[in-house]
């Protein structure tokens, strides 16, 4: 707020003004390089949704074996072509993983071939113990010589099982078996270079080759998603006839940034078009709009230097709720402003509103404050970046309020407007005033529809609320799943033990209900499919020694057949144990497992085309073992901090209405009344899908930002002034929620609409609280 129109009696400021201006601009100045450095050095923006969700504390190791099995999908892009004729499809897949590779930020994935060599080398000394189910059943129940028959025909077959290892060390192929009992099922061959995978569905037979590729960094680096984002733009174009399914956490990641700057520039440009309008409109002038957005601009910059140095980094998704703070902060500006032309002074201007301004923006401030003690880290960094934000806004007006001066004789057009906008209010307010019952009844009678609304809505505690990603996107990811049968991320069995081999046990266990269950449909994988048990190997040794290799074993027939002299393979004494895998790229096959203390935990994953419901019942009876439903847990743990937080906003409620009374006397109820009905208003609205963890969080703000107007009422009476004031500060708040309301991402969406007819309903029915009282001194004065 620099000086404008200087009056006849301007006055130099006096030493503790100065301090003050002084103090700001020092703040300011510091605020607008940090930002600058960061922004330009660090890049601290990102569009990780998952660091936005809370973590369930109850179980940390699972959660610890939840990421990390995510984890190891954060760097892969896979993509699959349609194609029918191969012939025609090799060129697109050619091309577009040329335009992939390009820009050098994805690297070619040659994993496979590096797994196949490690798991070759891993069992070498050990195949001589390991079996699969298929196999140790078939040797307990055919006799030697069928087996030295078939083995005897397999040595010569073009179409029998790779051998891995040589005869003299592995005769019957058991290495071989073991090693594709680990293949997936999946009808894949290879052409000329590229995966060619067989979907069949529903007796429909269709074919995808498959690219893919590996990120050299986070898929959350903007550059890389702009990257991967152009080259499927230009691959359509070029190939605009081409089916493709695309899955990999890049493209959701790159789908939450295009959103979430889209809402950015929609709410903040949208809110401050809407009051460079207001405030020309008002105040005729260039100087108030200067002075507004430097009270916007400090604002920002505030918010964005607290929230970096508590979090190192922001979600953009943040800066797009933040966006609504430049709403918010325009209002103590906007106060400061008609106040100012009211009384010809801006020194006056902050004396008259200290107060108010005070209430307003603590009781802001700590309604953010109560946001960020919920545990989701996203909610954490828009209370802080809000709640800053404010402190930010509030600051600069009373410190640059001596420097606005306004000439003693110019033409007030504020006041003017402020006088001719008022008159609207007096031809609707006074006939409302005149049936105070009526009145009554109505209020009652909207309370009342709006609590039977919130009732029948009931509660939406689904995770869909916290989506981001497109439907179309989200639907190839599952399509993609399906085909390439990808483990499931939201639904796995779940064991803990505490020794590996009793890990392994229960796993073994569990994997022979599964078997059992006999669905073709249904897969998984677990650690004991590549390292059995102790007690398992021991069997399967013996088994192995006494049917191939003893006195009477199969290997005696198969030399006979071959004319040849053999011998049984060395045996090897030590067992395969869950220290002997090595992280390389076999990470990224088996299942993790995680040891903690003293207790051994490991993941069961599940694929398949369809749900099991047996599945649920299938760990009964079963110690350590445990199906876990990632989106039933997440959707629980949102509705228990629905509940938690609900209880929060009542306490609050009834804690500011007793603050109120106390300092307000009889005139607190006055300003509390209408906010709660204003609330129940908003949530009555909000309840067609269900109240949501996010429209009980939006309440809290409904407090801070809708109290504001019941203080200046309350403080300076319901006059023209006021009323300007309290219209033009919460036109800029509905506008700016009311374009969040807007928002694609539900929970964006969910705060806007809350918050939109919440403040709507507070400026509307507000001042029925409010009647004129001409026989009675003004509050202040009597108070």
């Amino acid at each position: 707020m620099n000086q404008t129109d200087s009056s006849t009696s301007a006055q130099p400021l006096s030493r503790r003004n100065f301090l003050y201006v002084l103090g700001w601009l020092l703040v300011f100045c510091a605020s607008a390089t940090f930002c600058l450095w960061q922004v330009v050095v660090n890049k601290p923006f990102h569009s990780n949704l998952l660091e936005l969700l809370p973590k369930d504390e109850r179980n940390p190791g699972l959660h610890e074996l939840s990421v990390l099995m995510a984890s190891r999908f954060e760097d892969k892009l896979l993509i699959l072509i349609r194609s029918d004729n191969p012939e025609t499809t090799l060129p697109q897949a050619k091309d577009l993983q040329t335009q992939l590779l390009a820009s050098g930020r994805l690297s070619a994935s040659n994993v496979s071939q590096a797994i196949q060599q490690e798991l070759i080398a891993l069992y070498r000394p050990f195949s001589q113990q390991l079996l699969s189910a298929d196999r140790r059943l078939w040797l307990q129940n055919t006799g030697n010589e069928e087996i030295a028959e078939q083995t005897y025909r397999d040595l010569f077959s073009p179409v029998a099982l790779p051998r891995p290892y040589g005869f003299a060390e592995d005769p019957f192929n058991l290495g071989g078996a073991w090693l594709a009992s680990l293949v997936p099922r999946l009808k894949m061959q290879e052409y000329q270079g590229f995966p060619l995978v067989i979907d069949e569905q529903n007796g429909v037979s269709q074919s995808w080759l498959l690219v893919t590729a590996r990120l050299n960094s986070s898929p959350f680096d903007m550059a890389t998603q702009k990257d991967v984002t152009q080259a499927l733009d230009k691959f359509r174009q070029q190939w605009p006839d081409a089916e493709i399914l695309t899955s990999g956490m890049i493209f959701h990641a790159a789908a939450g940034t295009e959103q979430a700057t889209q809402e950015i520039n929609t709410v903040g440009l949208g809110s401050a078009i809407a009051i460079v309008l207001m405030v020309l409109a008002v105040f005729r002038r260039a100087t108030p709009l200067l002075a507004v957005f430097l009270s916007m601009t400090s604002a920002y910059l505030l918010a964005l230097t607290v929230s970096l140095l508590m979090f190192g980094r922001i979600h953009v998704i943040t800066l797009a709720f933040g966006s609504t703070l430049l709403g918010v902060a325009g209002d103590y500006a906007i106060h400061f402003l008609v106040t100012s032309h009211a009384t010809r002074s801006g020194l006056a201007a902050r004396h008259h509103l200290k107060h108010a301004m005070a209430i307003g923006a603590l009781t802001g401030i700590g309604a953010y404050l109560l946001q960020f003690t919920t545990p989701f880290p996203g909610l954490q960094q828009m209370a802080i970046f809000c709640a800053a934000g404010i402190f930010g806004a509030w600051m600069t007006v009373l410190a640059l309020a001596p420097l606005y001066r306004v000439k003693a004789k110019s033409v007030n057009s504020p006041i003017i407007a402020a006088e001719r906008f008022f008159s609207l209010a007096q031809r609707f307010y006074p006939l409302l005033w005149a049936k105070p019952r009526a009145v009554d009844a109505l209020l009652l009678f909207i309370t009342a529809v709006g609590i039977v609304a919130i009732v029948r809505g009931g509660v939406n505690d689904a995770i869909v609320n916290l989506n981001t990603s497109p439907a179309a996107l989200l639907a190839a990811e599952g399509k993609v799943q399906r085909i390439l049968q990808q483990p499931s991320v939201n639904s796995f069995f779940y064991i803990e033990a505490k020794s590996p081999e009793q890990l392994l046990q229960r796993t073994q266990t569990l994997s022979e209900r599964l078997t059992a269950l006999n669905d073709p449909n249904l897969r998984w994988q677990s650690l004991q499919q590549y390292i059995p048990s102790q007690a398992q190997q021991q069997a399967d040794r013996t088994l192995i020694a006494t049917k191939l290799y003893g006195d009477k074993g199969a290997l005696k027939r198969l030399c006979e057949k071959l004319n040849a002299e053999c011998a049984q393979p060395p045996p090897n004494e030590n067992l395969l144990k869950p220290e002997d895998l090595k992280a390389g790229s076999m990470g990224e096959l088996l299942p993790p497992m995680l040891q903690a203390g003293r207790e051994w935990k490991t993941l069961v994953t599940l694929s398949g085309s369809g749900p099991n419901t047996k599945l649920d019942k299938l760990a009964d009876g079963l110690e350590g073992v445990r199906l876990v439903n990632q989106t039933e847990d997440l959707s629980d743990l949102l509705g228990r901090y629905r509940g938690s937080v609900s209880v929060i906003l009542l306490l609050t409620i009834s804690l500011l209405t007793i603050g109120l009374t106390l300092g307000y006397r009889q005139h607190g109820w006055r300003m509390v009344t209408p906010l709660v009905i204003a609330m129940i208003i908003a949530l009555g609205f909000a309840s067609l899908n269900g109240i949501t963890l996010f429209h009980v969080m939006a309440l809290l703000l409904i407090i801070g930002i809708g109290l504001d107007t019941a203080v200046f009422y309350t403080e300076g009476g319901f006059n023209a002034e006021s009323w300007l004031a309290s219209s033009l500060s919460c036109g800029t708040s509905i506008i700016a929620f009311g374009l969040l309301s807007l928002s694609a991402v539900p929970v964006l969406h969910q705060f806007g609409l809350i918050i939109l007819v919440g403040i709507l309903s507070c400026w509307l029915i507000t001042p029925l609280f409010f009647r004129p009282r001409p026989d009675a001194l003004p509050f202040q004065e009597s108070h």
